[in-house]
């Protein structure tokens, strides 16, 4: 199956394209591999998600990540043979893909197993196309075989109405698409709910051409913990408050648990993310995430090396002006106190972005931490991790541990602007015929005069004129008296037509024109505007 997007721009007359929108940043990349991901929602209980062999994001400049996982499995529900993921992107292209051998399922009496699962994800420029695809072979639900028809969202409802299983599921968005093999939604009575995706895989490419409608990016993770377990390495990700990503249209998505444990290693009290952006969020323009943990602790090997903040968070924002992005993004870590062997090690925080610091363990090896962690490839896109802890200890597996990571990015539409507008009419006497020579002006609301002389017939033509805005309309001339006009210029305006009268009840009306009550002279005017109800001169 194959998608195509042309970038469409429907656009009313008139408009004026701004030169410099037309091409937005270099081409950037999005992708993400994972062979399974289990996340498990109970009453009273801290929601974990737990992935096997997952890449983590692409980052957007490009470039390629892989994984070889053994057999392990998650939460007592999913059991799965060796799987391979990837993600790259390169020269206007992203590829991504995710292949397990064998899967086992086992939720709430019913089994679900399978031989060989894959899914496969390409973009590529110039237009930002994308396809994606899936592979189910020998699929079984308690102990019925199914028929995989290769359509998109093949769903298959499970026995007694507790939940669904969907194949070959597709996630289109504008320059992005996901393809889940097969996933995997159960309730339980006491409302527990288990999501389930089996082998993973996102691609997306920004060919550095702007968008027709801004295209939104970003997720917040308080936790994510990664653990390369036995020989041949199996790999495990466990995340803590993750929003996931937010949908390409934008909107809002937020997530937050009272406290938190994860593989006996890491434990938070507070911890929640957010991720929002266009319309939906209230904010057209721009897209924000952010993360936070209050009162982090970390144990690795009994004690043997703690860390603990008080509050750690991070945010990152993305904005269009005219066209153009901009990303920033910052972190705060307070409290920080690392021990190794019950010994306060003193760790100074600069505040400057990608600190890193590499505290020894004696003979055990070294951990290293990188504080404010910041990454952009753009200015279209910005990553913060606020804490990152890696380590290479003797008796521990190698061990990754991000707390506070927020990712934003925007594709900024194409800028339009309405042209600017005019505003036509003519002048008349006070027996109806063209006054000539007589001076007609627009002044805005930025006090810009914009004024034209009256043909021989009296007619009046000032272009120009910024479309939305308001214009008090002034007529002069040594022989009549006209009054004064507030125009709101919305579009091209015709048939503003002025006359004169000898006394402020005069009145004169021209059939097919907007006509206007002339007073007498008056040495000063005052132009009163009214907003909520407050007046201003």
């Amino acid at each position: 199956m194959k998608i195509k997007k042309h970038l469409r721009l429907a656009l009313s007359a008139p408009i004026i394209v701004l030169c410099f929108g037309i091409t937005a940043s270099a081409q950037t990349y999005y992708g993400q591999g994972t062979a399974a991901k289990v996340t498990i929602k109970a009453p009273l209980v801290s929601p974990v998600s737990t992935a096997v062999a997952d890449t983590g994001p692409l980052p957007q400049a490009g470039g390629n990540i892989s994984l070889s996982s053994a057999s392990t499995s998650v939460s007592g529900v999913l059991s799965v043979g060796s799987s391979n993921v990837s993600t790259s992107g390169s020269a206007g292209a992203s590829h991504a893909t995710a292949s397990i051998n064998s899967v086992n399922i086992s939720i709430l009496g019913n089994s679900i197993t399978a031989d060989v699962v894959s899914a496969t994800t390409d973009c590529s420029c110039p237009l930002a196309t994308c396809s994606g695809s899936s592979t189910i072979t020998n699929l079984s639900i308690n102990g019925s075989t199914i028929i995989v028809d290769g359509s998109i969202n093949q769903t298959i409802s499970l026995p007694g109405g507790v939940g669904n299983v969907v194949l070959n599921e597709e996630i289109l968005e504008p320059r992005t698409t996901t393809v889940n093999a097969i996933h995997i939604f159960v309730t339980a009575l006491d409302t527990t709910t288990t999501d389930i995706i089996v082998a993973s895989a996102r691609s997306g490419v920004d060919c550095g051409v702007s968008p027709s409608s801004h295209i939104f990016g970003g997720y917040g993770q308080s936790v994510r913990l990664t653990q390369s377990l036995g020989l041949p390495p199996a790999y495990l990700t466990s995340f803590v408050a993750d929003t996931g990503w937010l949908p390409r249209a934008g909107g809002v998505i937020n997530t937050s648990t009272a406290g938190a444990g994860v593989a006996s290693l890491v434990t938070t009290n507070a911890a929640a993310s957010s991720t929002a952006g266009g319309t939906l969020a209230g904010t057209p323009n721009s897209t924000a995430s952010s993360s936070e943990v209050d009162q982090l602790g970390i144990d690795l090997l009994s004690g043997t090396v703690t860390i603990g903040a008080t509050v750690i968070r991070s945010d990152t924002q993305c904005s269009c002006s005219l066209g153009v992005p901009n990303c920033l993004g910052s972190s705060t870590l307070t409290g920080l106190s690392v021990k190794v062997f019950g010994v306060k090690v003193p760790v100074t925080i600069t505040g400057s972005p990608n600190q890193i610091v590499t505290i020894p363990v004696g003979v055990l090896g070294s951990i290293t931490l990188t504080i404010n962690e910041q990454v952009s490839s753009g200015n279209n896109n910005f990553t913060v991790n606020a804490l990152r802890v890696d380590t290479n200890l003797v008796g521990l597996v190698a061990t990754s541990i991000t707390i506070s990571g927020s990712h934003s990015d925007l594709s900024c539409a194409i800028a339009v602007t309405a042209a600017p507008v005019s505003i036509s009419g003519r002048v008349l006497d006070s027996t109806g015929r063209g006054l000539s020579r007589a001076t007609v002006a627009a002044i805005g609301v930025d006090g810009l005069v914009h004024s034209t002389v009256t043909s021989p017939f009296g007619y009046f033509r000032i272009s120009g004129l910024t479309a939305g805005s308001n214009y008090v309309m002034n007529v002069q001339d040594r022989r009549f008296v006209f009054s004064s006009r507030l125009i709101n210029a919305v579009d091209d305006m015709s048939d503003i037509d002025f006359v004169p009268v000898s006394n402020s009840s005069s009145k004169v009306s021209n059939s097919g024109s907007l006509s206007v009550t002339a007073v007498p002279a008056v040495t000063k005017q005052a132009i009163v505007i009214t907003t909520s109800g407050k007046k201003s001169r």
